[in-house]
């Protein structure tokens, strides 16, 4: 509901989208041609406008969908509905999709997808992450990862993450460099802004880093049993690939910013994997390590509120019931 109602000005993003809703509604010559977004997003401000011109609607769509996706999520596969609804606003997550909607949209596809694949409904699956790839291009990543996400997970396939991954964070000015010359821009990211950022970006990768190893510490990689891998089997290895990936791109995000952005499609999966490794901690000792997940992720929600509210624009939180009313109106007068 809060999502569905804020205001334009919550989220740093959320202005130029409520300016892209409003010209592709006014413009009669559409073309997707004419817009620089993704089709999927496009079209969806064009159906919207024929409902009605007024752009508080796209928030109220959007918003309802991603918390939808999301909630659908959780209550489908996690093993502790409460504790990844507590995750989900603790981790940043809430925020970080009041502000980045077309990725937000694209990650709700790709929340959905997983629900396939844990089902091992493959082509709804691949289905659900073509369409994330139409609300945000990056969400190709997804995909590109896919086959590597459903190989078995050990310790060797941990420790050459590690190696990836300092590798890939040693040298991401390198990494970003090739990546400019690939793309044609003469560089990815804004050197003033990074420099006031760095000091918040090691923050966040110090969270992942404590998350990550936390859940290995209670979801160690396992051989799988001489039957072969079960269900369980593979959902773990799944969540190992996920936790790692995650851990990679908030490395490189750290001195590349506009890569910290990629990590959102895994990050996202974590408000499932943390309770799934709590299942196989014994009580009482699972309450104490439950509380311990949920400090550590309320003091980074914290710090971030008041060290970088900047980073998603989402602190303070201002609401516009007059446009949500002015959608009625203009739908029944």
């Amino acid at each position: 509901f809060l999502a569905m109602v804020r205001s334009y000005t919550v989220g740093i993003d959320t202005s130029q989208f409520v300016t892209a809703y409003r010209e592709i509604g006014e413009d009669r010559n559409f073309s997707f041609s004419s817009y620089r977004y993704e089709h999927g997003f496009t079209l969806l401000c064009k159906i919207l406008n024929m409902i009605s011109p007024e752009s508080q609607l796209l928030l109220l769509v959007t918003g309802f969908f991603i918390i939808f996706s999301v909630g659908y999520t959780v209550y489908k596969m996690s093993s502790d509905v409460a504790l990844s609804a507590f995750l989900f606003v603790a981790m940043t997550n809430y925020t970080l999709y009041l502000n980045a909607m077309r990725q937000a949209i694209a990650i709700g596809f790709i929340l959905l997808g997983y629900c396939q694949v844990i089902q091992r409904k493959w082509f709804s699956a691949i289905f659900l992450f073509v369409c994330a790839t139409e609300f945000h291009q990056s969400a190709w990543l997804v995909l590109l990862c896919f086959v590597i996400t459903l190989l078995p997970f050990s310790w060797k396939t941990f420790t050459s993450y590690i190696v990836v991954t300092v590798i890939c964070f040693v040298g991401s000015a390198q990494l970003s460099a090739s990546l400019s010359a690939i793309l044609g821009k003469e560089r990815l990211y804004d050197p003033t802004f990074m420099g006031a950022n760095y000091f918040g970006a090691l923050i966040r990768l110090l969270f992942t880093l404590s998350i990550v190893l936390l859940c290995f510490l209670y979801l160690p990689p396992r051989r799988p049993a001489s039957g072969g891998r079960s269900n369980l089997t593979r959902t773990a290895s799944l969540y190992q690939h996920i936790l790692m990936l995650w851990l990679l791109f908030v490395a490189l995000g750290v001195r590349v910013e506009i890569l910290a952005r990629l990590s959102y499609y895994f990050g996202a999966m974590v408000i499932l994997i943390i309770p799934f490794a709590l299942r196989s901690v014994p009580q009482p000792e699972r309450s104490y390590v439950r509380v311990g997940f949920c400090a550590v992720c309320l003091a980074y929600f914290l710090i971030i509120g008041i060290a970088r509210p900047e980073w998603h624009g989402a602190i303070p939180y201002h609401t516009d019931f007059s446009s949500v009313a002015n959608i009625f109106r203009s739908i029944f007068c």
